[in-house]
């Protein structure tokens, strides 16, 4: 079989999908991956014996309806081009202009909804105009993954894709081998070291984070605070000038993108994701988990999926910087070996539910229903 893989940035299928690519290849299906040509993405993806077709109209976060529709055009030349007989499409726009290509040129269409993001955070005009394009888009897909309850829920209530159609399955997954414990915590409760990573936009909660930083470095100041992270077209996004004066008074150390996240974690002994975003379920804490690594984050929609409070880290309550305070004081306090059962819970977690193994099978499972 011929099958797509659509999304609008090359990094986040090399960083999320390469375990499905080569599954997808193994099994003798022709790979056709559809994305916009950046940095040597291109080379690494095509090691996994697929092809790349360069995207050049995707913009993920334009609202010119000139350039959604030249978009559109583009993937629906691509479709035709490749005789493509399936397609698996994430994040927004591919879903959405994707789903509509395949509706038009009788493609099977199974879209992964990773999250809500931005466009259903305020209630405006654009929500309105995303929800009744989903709509249109998703009528006639064989399926449409969901990543946590509530998007389901979300979708469901507001009629835009049918129960019958919808599945959950739980992330992107991790690598279990690759994100191995490296075992290397602290020994002592003075030098734990926390890390943000993410898109520098304020409702992943980098601002609280950076508030909290500031009053724990002056409690124990042997404890240290990473940001892996860079400026987004997200309208909420900070840029880098905002957090400068924490990287001037050496309250936070500020780190470039990197591919390599297992081998910066480490160097960890917290991860901490204080999103109020309605996310999928958020890579960074899954990654984490199977690390044995505790995570502080919050209740937040896709987060909650990741944490037991008490069990794999500390939950706090969304913008509340005295909230987290108190979660990493805790997490400081409690001892190097509270902090490894915590790492191990959040480890058994991995394996039991984010096992890129168990996601991939769920995908191949839609897959081998639409093929039979």
């Amino acid at each position: 079989m011929k099958i797509g893989i659509i999304s609008n940035t090359s990094w986040s299928i090399y960083n999320f999908r390469e375990a499905l690519i080569r599954k997808l290849v193994e099994k003798g299906n022709e790979v056709f991956v559809l994305a916009p040509n950046e940095g040597d993405y291109k080379s690494r993806i095509e090691k996994w014996g697929c092809q790349f077709v360069s995207l050049n109209k995707v913009s993920p976060k334009s609202k010119n309806p000139i350039a959604n529709l030249q978009f559109y055009y583009e993937i629906k030349r691509a479709l035709s081009l490749h005789n493509l007989q399936l397609v698996f499409s994430f994040t927004p726009k591919p879903n959405i202009w994707g789903s509509i290509a395949g509706r038009h040129l009788g493609v099977h269409f199974i879209p992964t909804i990773n999250g809500l993001g931005h466009a259903f955070v305020k209630h405006d005009w654009l929500s309105f105009i995303v929800v009744k394009l989903y709509k249109y888009a998703l009528k006639k897909v064989n399926k449409v993954i969901f990543q946590n309850p509530d998007d389901i829920n979300f979708f469901i209530q507001k009629r835009i894709v049918l129960p019958k159609k919808a599945v959950i399955v739980a992330g992107s997954g991790v690598d279990l081998n690759k994100f191995s414990p490296a075992k290397n915590q602290r020994e002592d409760n003075q030098s734990v070291r926390f890390l943000y990573a993410g898109r520098l936009i304020k409702q992943k909660g980098i601002v609280q984070y950076l508030q909290a930083a500031t009053v724990i470095k002056k409690k124990f100041p042997a404890v240290s605070f990473q940001i892996i992270g860079s400026v987004s077209d997200n309208p909420s996004s900070i840029q880098l000038s905002e957090i400068q004066e924490w990287i001037d008074d050496e309250v936070v150390e500020l780190h470039e993108h990197t591919d390599n996240m297992a081998v910066f974690l480490n160097e960890i002994d917290v991860v901490v994701l204080p999103s109020y975003y309605r996310e999928g379920i958020p890579k960074i804490l899954i990654e984490a988990c199977a690390k044995e690594l505790p995570i502080i984050t919050t209740n937040c929609i896709g987060c909650n999926q990741a944490i037991k409070d008490g069990y794999n880290g500390f939950m706090v309550q969304e913008k509340n910087v005295a909230s987290l305070i108190d979660a990493m004081e805790k997490i400081i306090n409690c001892g190097p070996l509270v902090r490894q059962r915590m790492g191990k819970n959040g480890r058994r977690m991995a394996i039991q539910r984010f096992d890129e193994k168990i996601i991939v099978k769920e995908y191949i499972n839609l897959l081998n229903q639409i093929d039979n």
